[in-house]
């Protein structure tokens, strides 16, 4: 762009205002230079003052300084104009494009999802029968992709799609290639809720063990038992198999005001469980840590500096799976950790 306004004002070929100009190393003393560029720029019929406003602009950005390009400006502000327009107006399938976009960073996709919920979008089970590797807009809300499923590899998707329609969970397992769909993955789909469509989950695990049963164990008429039709059951089985808490999370009743209402660098408390613990060494050599904790409004990172994490009441508190009571400053998406302590719940059952 500077090379445009070397050509506009002073009439220079590109070529020249290349090697003068982008390639000129010492251009900020190059007064030869300068004053070349302000007699062409008068001779084409600029002033004076005009002519010095550009060469100070030319010179800042050309010896290192940043300005940002007005055609680069111009992209990026349809660009956002048009994200903001469909996150407004289709936030179904805005979401659900921003979604298949992390499919690979876990958190991400968690906090996207909390953000959906915030929003009143539905997060659905993947589909059988409609499901693909994508999250997939729907009237209803997003649905979940297929191979986002603990063991529903890549090989796995082609063979649903060849059995399709899928009527029930007896026709799926007897249609199915065991060496492809194993019970591994049907445990999964049903723990997912993939089968809701024909009954609720503890029912679909048990009707799974029946089909299961040996020879000898049907000639026996043997018959399997029955799983706990419980909310916190399916919450712990929709971790299992979607790596994270979808319709309902089991720290909604912990948090009476979500994390995002506090303001920046204002103190802090929240409930959440530990699923990830890193340690880093700060330039003093001394250890500091990430905490990642999975709360209802999302996955936040809590940070420990080396000074806290020294304390052994915390590393003994910091463990992957336990809940715990944090106490900080909110410090953009993460809090400053300074105290943390096990939750104690009431009823064992609430987790």
């Amino acid at each position: 762009q500077y090379l445009h306004d070397a050509h506009t004002y002073a009439g220079w070929k590109y070529g020249f205002s290349d090697t003068k100009i982008r390639k000129n190393k010492k251009l900020k003393e190059d007064v030869e230079l300068e004053e070349k560029f302000y007699l062409d720029g008068q001779n084409k019929g600029y002033k004076l003052e005009e002519l010095k406003s550009v060469w100070t602009e030319i010179v800042t950005v050309a010896s290192g300084g940043y300005r940002f390009n007005k055609s680069h400006a111009t992209c990026y502000t349809v660009i956002t104009y048009q994200t903001a327009w469909l996150k407004c107006h289709y936030p179904n399938y805005f979401y659900s494009a921003l979604l298949t976009s992390k499919i690979d960073k876990q958190d991400e996709v968690a906090s996207i999802i909390a953000e959906c919920k915030r929003k009143d979008i539905k997060l659905l089970p993947p589909d059988l029968n409609t499901g693909t590797d994508e999250f997939t807009p729907t009237k209803e809300g997003i649905r979940m992709p297929l191979n986002y499923l603990k063991g529903v590899g890549e090989g796995v998707i082609p063979e649903i799609i060849r059995l399709r329609p899928i009527k029930s969970l007896s026709d799926l397992f007897e249609r199915r290639t065991k060496a492809i769909v194993r019970k591994n993955v049907l445990v999964s789909l049903i723990k997912a809720g993939c089968f809701d469509f024909e009954g609720d989950r503890a029912y679909m695990m048990y009707k799974l063990d029946m089909l299961n049963r040996t020879k000898t164990q049907i000639k026996n008429e043997h018959v399997c038992g029955f799983y706990a039709d419980d909310e916190s059951v399916y919450m712990k089985w929709e971790k299992e198999s979607l790596g994270m808490y979808l319709k309902k999370h089991p720290l909604d009743n912990h948090n009476p005001k979500s994390f995002y209402d506090y303001k920046e660098g204002e103190d802090a408390t929240v409930v959440g469980e530990i699923t990830e613990i890193s340690e880093r060494a700060q330039k003093n050599g001394k250890l500091m840590c990430f905490i990642s904790l999975s709360l209802p409004c999302g996955v936040i990172k809590s940070l420990v500096f080396a000074g806290i994490w020294e304390s052994q009441q915390i590393k003994d508190v910091a463990v992957v799976g336990n809940i715990v009571y944090v106490k900080g400053k909110k410090s953009g998406d993460s809090i400053l950790l300074n105290d943390m302590e096990i939750l104690k719940l009431l009823e064992t059952n609430e987790i």
